[in-house]
């Protein structure tokens, strides 16, 4: 991606929402290139005076621009923004992996509880199969139950034709531009690569996961979200989705944590989800 925004390249401006800017280049693929405030991905939108609303930018879908290094460029050769690489917080572990594990699936299910921003805070915590139906209220998480049911499974016994049967049913699904079920498997991907990184804590189901995401992301979904799912089974960093996980227990968590969550209407809260939901899992190999 680095290498990508130095050089240049004709992007096109495929979707303006409130907290970012979607860019397409020209074979069709999704660059994600959001602003600095939240750091959804490495590479942001940065420039003089602006807030995280990126619509100040004037960017309308369907507008044409080179990126060329570092700068983007519109089609009159004005300079609209910086595209900026922000740099993950340096945290000094507070805890040991397994420590840090246990803090962010407890104090992460407590607070998305508190929060109430993601439909998704009842699969959380894992045990799906006690889950009962009737007790959700959304029509997307009821349509899901089992699917998340059959990903837990197959994430338990590493098998992958559980965890294909599960992603069939919950990829695409849900509110929003970015489907909420994908923003949970997001999260999860994200934090079970993390813990394998950083923490030498490797799921048995990680490398499965992450295969049949890339498999079946873009046919399941939209374009926007896939590149999500992509960037993540693809071992990407998501800096807002890392910093949070990494400042478990330390006195910048919460700040974090807020962050993380506060991404769309509930985009954000949705991939914390998936963050707790790969913590419960990883707690299953050592409890």
């Amino acid at each position: 991606m680095a290498i990508y925004c130095s050089s240049s390249h004709s992007i096109t401006a495929a979707a303006v929402f409130s907290s970012g800017i979607y860019f397409e280049d020209s074979f069709g693929k999704i660059l994600l290139l959001h602003d600095m405030a939240h750091g959804s991905l490495p590479f942001g939108i940065g420039g003089r005076d602006v807030s995280c609303n990126a619509k100040t930018f004037g960017i309308a879908p369907g507008m044409q621009f080179r990126l060329e290094r570092g700068a983007l460029i519109s089609q009159e050769g004005k300079v609209i923004a910086e595209i900026g690489y922000r740099a993950l917080p340096e945290f000094s572990p507070s805890f040991s992996a397994e420590k840090g594990i246990d803090y962010i699936f407890s104090k992460g299910s407590y607070l998305l509880a508190q929060q109430k921003r993601s439909k998704l805070v009842s699969f959380c915590q894992g045990n799906t199969q006690k889950i009962i139906r009737e007790n959700l209220e959304d029509m997307f998480t009821t349509t899901g139950l089992t699917g998340v049911q059959l990903l837990e499974q197959g994430l338990t016994t590493v098998n992958s034709g559980l965890i294909s049967s599960g992603l069939n049913r919950i990829l695409g699904l849900g509110q929003g531009l970015t489907p909420s079920f994908d923003d949970f498997l997001t999260g999860t991907s994200v934090a079970f690569n993390y813990c394998a990184r950083e923490w030498g804590i490797n799921h048995p189901g990680r490398e499965l996961l992450n295969t049949q995401l890339k498999e079946k992301a873009g046919e399941r979904t939209n374009k926007y979200s896939a590149a999500y799912l992509l960037a993540a089974a693809g071992e990407g960093i998501i800096s807002a989705i890392d910093a949070t996980i990494a400042s478990a227990g330390s006195d910048k968590w919460e700040r974090c944590f807020a962050e993380l969550t506060s991404i769309g209407g509930s985009s954000g809260a949705d991939m914390m989800c998936g963050v707790v939901f790969a913590a419960s899992m990883i707690r299953k190999d050592y409890q």
